[in-house]
């Protein structure tokens, strides 16, 4: 795998997956030679676990068993991503929710890691109502373990919004955002950079409902925590100037437009010179300095 040889991995992986899952099972009829079904296997187990749910040593072996198989799991799904075969990949995290729920022991938080896994798979594939489902899952399992405080519950009530975001339900983003900001304020303090990034969130919420003034507000909020994080002159910085400008282009402010987009574009050419960066990304910088410069006559 490290060598990026992926077939080479998904094949070791399976055959692994194979060689476990026959141990486990131990099945008189499995052969070989046989087409290997891993929910066939699974079944076996679960019917093994219900049989012997009373003999302890046996639960605590099945129950290390089946965590190596959910590891195994986990490794091909890494590939099957790696290759961008996003179907298969699902399939196989939620082959690993059914093994994480059906241990004798259930590790509930490795149970929610799981869902909120393949939330963003289905997030990434454009299938809200996928995201939403295993998102809202996660948010049951860690609210049950958890509490409703923690900055792990913010971060899934984060994935809820964005997914809200992109749906167009934005009053629900909204809710979601404000409850995951006022969390991880609490958590990591007013000014850490994953704060900045759900009051970025905000803004660009505020952005599309058209609440400009508000919108403004958080954005310079953004910026100085950013700033504040980073220095005047990382790319975060430059990144929230431009969405700054854009803002004051929508708001017919050309001057502050400029101001805004020149910072911008001077922090990109810096970062540019001491680390290559993506050339595309001045070029649009430049675009939008060029068009508020335009509007100013």
């Amino acid at each position: 795998y490290k060598s990026r040889d992926l077939d080479g991995a998904l094949d070791m992986y399976e055959q692994s997956l194979q060689c476990q899952m026959r141990r486990l099972c131990a099945r008189k009829d499995d052969t070989e030679s046989e087409e290997f079904d891993f929910l066939s296997h699974l079944q076996h187990v679960v019917k093994k676990i219900d049989r012997l749910s009373d003999e302890k040593e046996e639960m605590d072996q099945i129950t290390f068993a089946l965590g190596n198989v959910a590891s195994t799991l986990r490794n091909i799904g890494l590939v099957k991503q790696d290759q961008s075969n996003l179907e298969e990949a699902l399939e196989v995290y939620g082959y690993i929710l059914t093994v994480r729920k059906a241990m004798p022991t259930v590790d509930q938080a490795a149970v929610a890691l799981t869902a909120e896994t393949i939330g963003m798979l289905h997030f990434k594939q454009g299938n809200h109502s996928g995201a939403l489902s295993a998102f809202g899952e996660a948010l049951n399992v860690k609210e049950m373990t958890q509490g409703t405080q923690t900055l792990d519950y913010a971060r899934t009530l984060n994935n809820l919004a964005n997914v809200h975001f992109s749906s167009g339900n934005l009053d629900q983003a909204m809710e979601l955002y404000q409850r995951a900001l006022a969390i991880k304020k609490n958590q990591l303090g007013e000014d850490h950079d994953e704060v900045a990034n759900t009051q970025n969130n905000v803004a660009h919420l505020l952005f599309t409902l058209g609440r400009d003034e508000e919108c403004l507000e958080a954005y310079n909020e953004v910026l100085r925590m950013r700033q504040n994080k980073f220095g005047p002159d990382h790319l975060a910085v430059g990144a929230t100037l431009s969405n700054i400008g854009d803002l004051h282009v929508k708001m017919e402010n050309p001057h502050e437009a400029v101001v805004a987009f020149k910072d911008s574009v001077r922090i990109r050419k810096m970062q540019q010179q001491k680390n290559p960066a993506d050339i595309a990304d001045i070029a649009r910088a430049l675009e939008s300095l060029a068009s508020a410069s335009g509007k100013m006559g």
